[in-house]
């Protein structure tokens, strides 16, 4: 192996312990300690997109740092509120465990197998909580939405009017409080509410997630840092303890997810329809608006800002149902998300300050120059490409520590903060070879 591949740029770190910090930020019942976590995972991933401190490493070191975050979110589990899965602790902390000896073996040991460990404990996982409740009756208010979404389906009726009701799930409305209208985007309703229809929408959150960790495992790699880096990162989603609950829940964010990750992969290679599949990313979740500035930072060689395509994709899915009825939409996706404003039981600073005793909501508006103040700073600092993952970590962080988060938001920032290490990693690693070396390397 090149000795260039071992005295390069260490960023990667800073944004697989950033993954470790936002996981625990999901994880952690104490809206105050979850978030320190959250504002841990934006110092460091800040860290890493200034390069100014850089890890003196090798891939062994590597391995081992993971092996630190993976059995700190382990260890976190006991801290969470998720006692209704109690039953699968000690399953899960055990698969942790054999995950971390993996990933220090991943480096050095043959055959390659080993780096599809992750994903199998991944789908392991998965089949403890999904096949015992297939198709259940939930108390989850996000799983009431789909079921309700896919029965307007089957009967032709429009999902974004009032054939769609549930009650909500919020604590803090009055009890037998309706909600009328599918919540979510039409990238949600077209495969979350179209799956309700004929069976449990819940597959298509073990899809997305399982395509993440399966890629990783298999996504080409060169050099032992490199390998390290992202089996290290495949152990970290595959073992996220929020993802338990998020199954569970019927949560929305591994569909984001997934869609973020295959738009990064297919950008990195300058692919056009990428592009097409970051608008739908953005589309998939009211919150992911906070990033739509961020896609014009990127140049392509010949310095043009290929992210207009995903803006106008985007705002196509956004405005395409609207053609069913404008004022039952925007009571629907606007009216609804508005509705849940800012909650005092959130993991964001309103829910920090309520539980030590301040009654005080921080404005939901305040999240307009906060967003605007983090992306000036990486369009001042000129952030390159591959680091834009990050910046759109860091970005996604601040907005949402401002407003209302909730777990399943933070699980969605450590996957962001974890494919960040992975593309600046596979950056560095091409600079350094050369793109006809690095394709010669993956034969």
């Amino acid at each position: 192996m090149p000795m260039e591949l071992e005295e390069r740029s260490t960023r990667y770190i800073w944004f697989l312990l950033a993954a470790g910090a936002f996981s625990l930020a999901a994880t952690i019942e104490n809206p105050v300690y979850s978030v320190l976590g959250a504002l841990v995972g934006m110092v460091v991933t800040v860290m890493g997109i200034t390069g100014q401190v850089r890890f003196p490493t090798n891939g062994r070191v590597a391995a081992a740092g993971t092996i630190l975050v993976v059995t700190a979110v382990g260890v976190s589990e006991i801290m969470g509120r998720f006692a209704l899965l109690d039953g699968t602790n000690y399953l899960w902390v055990s698969g942790a465990f054999v995950l971390a000896m993996s990933i220090l073996m991943a480096p050095r040991v043959r055959p390659e197998i080993l780096r599809l460990l992750p994903a199998l404990f991944f789908l392991i996982i998965s089949a403890t909580i999904l096949v015992p409740d297939f198709q259940p009756s939930l108390s989850s208010d996000v799983y009431r939405a789909h079921a309700a979404a896919g029965d307007a389906i089957l009967s032709g009726q429009n999902p974004y009017s009032s054939a769609v009701s549930f009650e909500s799930g919020d604590p803090h409305r009055p009890a037998g409080t309706v909600i009328e209208g599918y919540p979510y985007p039409l990238p949600v309703l077209a495969t979350y509410g179209v799956m309700a229809a004929f069976t449990d929408p819940r597959i298509v959150s073990v899809i997305a997630m399982g395509l993440i960790v399966v890629g990783l495992s298999l996504l080409p790699v060169l050099g032992e840092r490199s390998k390290a880096v992202v089996v290290g990162v495949a152990a970290i989603i595959s073992t996220l303890p929020i993802w338990r609950f998020a199954l569970f829940m019927a949560w929305t964010e591994p569909l984001t997810a997934a869609l973020a990750g295959l738009s990064v992969w297919g950008i990195a290679r300058k692919r056009r329809w990428a592009w097409v599949v970051a608008g739908v990313a953005l589309a998939s979740k009211q919150y992911m608006l906070f990033l739509a500035p961020l896609v014009l930072l990127h140049k392509d060689e010949d310095e043009r800002r290929e992210g207009w395509v995903a803006l106008w994709v985007a705002a196509f899915i956004a405005a395409l149902p609207a053609v069913l009825g404008p004022a039952e939409y925007f009571r629907s996706i606007v009216g609804n998300a508005l509705a849940i404003g800012s909650r005092p039981d959130s993991q964001s600073i309103t829910g920090a300050l309520n539980s030590l005793g301040a009654d005080f909501l921080v404005p939901t508006l305040v999240v307009v120059p906060v967003v605007a103040l983090v992306v000036f700073w990486l369009y001042k600092r000129q952030v390159p490409n591959h680091l834009l993952v990050a910046g759109a970590t860091v970005t996604l962080a601040a907005g949402l520590l401002v407003t209302s988060a909730f777990p399943n938001y933070w699980m969605l920032v450590a996957v962001l903060a974890g494919l960040a290490a992975v593309t600046t990693m596979r950056n560095e690693t091409s600079r350094r070879v050369g793109p006809n070396e690095l394709s010669t390397q993956h034969q």
